[in-house]
């Protein structure tokens, strides 16, 4: 019977391991750019929508 840890690939196999944290700031910063992006559009729709009201 195979264990759970021997189908688990180790950093050793690839070329450039990439650290847990640079990957977490890395998505982390995605998350936080598109939240801004998404709230920015919201104003700006939200700006057109009762600027066309006039």
């Amino acid at each position: 019977m195979t264990s759970a840890r021997a189908l688990v690939p180790t950093a050793s196999r690839y070329a450039a391991p990439v650290s847990l944290f640079a990957l977490e700031v890395f998505f982390t910063s995605l998350l936080v750019i598109s939240s801004v992006v998404i709230l920015w559009f919201t104003g700006f729709v939200l700006w057109r929508l009762f600027q066309g009201q006039r």
